[in-house]
């Protein structure tokens, strides 16, 4: 592979992306955790962290899109080649693509770079109520004259940054409980089932009284 070209998730030009309570994590050669080309990205309540490796961005929403990226821990490692930590939009945004960012949590030990950014956007981005590390100021470049809007975002030192958790696998989320009709159409067809047997075993009686007689 082509330094840069090796992603963890790569994700085309398809209607609908969803990543979530995922550990994505350590990606090879300057490449991406996350990269999406879907016209609606949603990443949710994942742990994306590039640790010691050498990468670019943590999430690379090349295309922009309508997206969601909430409630992540998000690590930018000391090794990463890129100054920003999300790109939204860089290889030429869908019409309309707008980003929401909001309630994450950003590591940036990226420090060495010496100009600490949180996200490249030419998408209308909305960034709120992130805790974010190791960013001297909010750290968006609006890249566009699409509009963006920032509140609630708190701004602290890196040493003051919670400790990674690279513990693997994540623990998957419970199954959730079967709906009430579905559980009917079980009965039912159990119900079925033992009906067709009861009336197969009535005929074979039949048929042998028949033989018999």
């Amino acid at each position: 592979m082509r330094a840069g070209f090796d992603h963890n998730i790569y994700v085309g030009a398809v209607t609908k992306f969803t990543l979530t309570n995922s550990y994505v994590h350590d990606v090879l050669d300057q490449g991406n955790e996350v990269k999406s080309r879907a016209q609606t990205t949603i990443i949710t309540g994942n742990r994306i962290q590039d640790n010691s490796s050498v990468t670019s961005y943590a999430i690379d929403l090349s295309n922009g899109g309508s997206a969601l990226v909430q409630n992540n821990v998000i690590q930018k490692g000391a090794n990463s080649v890129q100054d920003a930590v999300v790109d939204c939009g860089a290889e030429g945004a869908y019409a309309g693509s707008q980003l929401t960012f909001t309630g994450n949590t950003v590591i940036n030990d990226g420090t060495h770079l010496g100009n600490p950014t949180l996200m490249y956007t030419w998408c209308a981005t909305t960034v709120s109520a992130n805790q974010l590390f190791g960013l001297s100021n909010l750290g968006v470049v609006k890249v566009s004259t699409a509009s963006l809007t920032a509140s609630g975002n708190q701004m602290q030192p890196l040493v003051s940054a919670p400790a990674l958790d690279t513990s693997s696998p994540v623990t998957p989320l419970a199954a959730p409980e079967p709906p009430a009709y579905t559980l009917m159409l079980i009965s039912l067809l159990a119900t079925v089932v033992m009906h067709q047997r009861r009336l197969r075993l009535r005929r074979s009686r039949r048929s042998l009284r028949c033989k018999a007689a």
